[in-house]
Parts: structure tokens; C-alpha cells; sequence
């Protein structure tokens, strides 16, 4: 497994592109020469990000929060991050299953609070 700092770096450098999105709804992105904010993002192959921001303009964030998560679809774990909160989370919804393109625990909402839940767990 990469180290923690090695991959908060990786998920701060696709935020930076992923949260020119627009508001409040979830959006995942996944393969090649996404466009996203005028910029081209490509996800690592079989790997997803899935990231809701209160931004509301489509070429530059504005937004003030963001939550993101991710996972590999021949894992059986989703890692997560959000704005004022440092650390790195992890979960396993199905522990030893594939996840799969979409599975349970990937949804995401700029309200989730990674530190209240018992789900999971501080990396």
C-alpha cells in the first residue's frame, strides 16, 4: 500500500482538478481525458474518484467544502478525505470483495463527517 502522505498528495493534485465541478451533487470520475474546469484529468485505470463540492461555478472553484472518495474496482476498499479535516479514512464495505464500478460507501456528500463514524477508520 502507498504511504498515507503519498497518497494524500495524489488525492490533493486530482481535487485541485476535480472540484471545478458544480455544486452540492456527486460526481465520479474515472479513465482518460476527463475535462473538467477546462483542465484534462485522467484516473488511473479501473480507478474512481468521486468528489461533491458546494462550488457553483463550472471553470473555477468557488466552492468552501469538498469531500472526496475513491477506490480501485478490483479492491475491497474506499479511502476518503474532506475539507478541515487532515486526515485520510478508509473502509471496506465488504471485506475481500471486489468493489466493483459503483459499490456501497461510495457516494459522497460535503456533510459526511469520516471522524463521528464507526465505518471508518483513521489511515
Amino acid at each position: 500500500m502507498a504511504s498515507p502522505v503519498m497518497f494524500k498528495l495524489a488525492m490533493i493534485a486530482a481535487l485541485g482538478m476535480a472540484l471545478a465541478s458544480t455544486a452540492s451533487a456527486s460526481t465520479v470520475f474515472s479513465g482518460a481525458n476527463n475535462n473538467i474546469g477546462g483542465n484534462t484529468f485522467s484516473a488511473s485505470n479501473k480507478t474512481y474518484i468521486s468528489v461533491a463540492t458546494n462550488g457553483t461555478n463550472s471553470s473555477t472553484f468557488d466552492g468552501q467544502v469538498y469531500a472526496v472518495r475513491s477506490w480501485h474496482e478490483a479492491g475491497d476498499r474506499i479511502t476518503a478525505s474532506k475539507s478541515g479535516d487532515s486526515r485520510i479514512y478508509s473502509m471496506a464495505p465488504t471485506a475481500g470483495t471486489q468493489l466493483g464500478t459503483n459499490p456501497a460507501g461510495s457516494a459522497v456528500a460535503t456533510t459526511d463527517d469520516y471522524a463521528a463514524s464507526t465505518a471508518w477508520k483513521s489511515m
